[in-house]
């Protein structure tokens, strides 16, 4: 399996280039469940969380990563594990209103999902 089967194209490819200096590898967010991920690159499966300075500079929570984007991840491979270090700028999303009775997307807003195709 190649990233573009699973959706990598060149405006991932573009959005990606800073963290290639870095090492980082592109994953593909496809399970969230409770700030616990699972992505995926061409290989395989990655359990993934996010670092402490990226839940330290995102504290709102729609910058967290979502169903359906793409990340650049420290890949611990003998570990089946991966730490994000940024989310690539969406495409396309699917969210919600704030919950109560504001109507403020633009403050909280919560991101359901990413497309990624």
């Amino acid at each position: 399996m190649e990233l573009a089967d699973l959706g990598w194209n060149p405006f991932f490819e573009e959005s990606f280039f800073p963290y290639q200096t870095l090492r980082y590898s592109p994953l593909l967010i496809f399970r969230e469940n409770r700030k616990k991920y699972i992505g995926r690159d061409h290989n395989r499966e990655y359990i993934c969380e996010v670092t402490g300075k990226f839940r330290f500079d995102n504290r709102s929570q729609s910058n967290f990563p979502t169903v359906g984007d793409w990340v650049a991840a420290t890949i611990i491979q003998n570990e089946g594990k991966a730490f994000i270090h940024a989310v690539l700028p969406r495409k396309s999303v699917f969210s919600r209103k704030e919950a109560g009775e504001k109507t403020d997307e633009r403050r909280w807003p919560q991101i359901s999902a990413a497309e990624f195709k």
